[in-house]
């Protein structure tokens, strides 16, 4: 996902990795095996993660508990 502004996006379980790119006052809700973050502000983020997730250069991003349900 790359340059979304002001989007909810709730994603289906993958077991890839979920790239987010340039982001600005999203709000996520995501499960995979890797998630890497760059260059995002202002988002949040509800993930549940198999491996890990990487974030760099972001500024003001949140986590919270994944609740996204089928």
């Amino acid at each position: 996902m790359k340059k979304l502004k002001n989007c909810t996006i709730r994603a289906a379980a993958t077991k890839s990795t979920v790239f987010v790119d340039e982001c600005e006052n999203c709000v996520f809700e995501l499960s995979c095996h890797q998630l890497r973050i760059h260059n995002t502000y202002g988002s949040t983020f509800g993930i549940f993660v198999t491996s890990k997730a990487i974030i760099e250069d972001c500024n003001r991003v949140k986590f919270k508990q994944y609740s996204f349900e089928y």
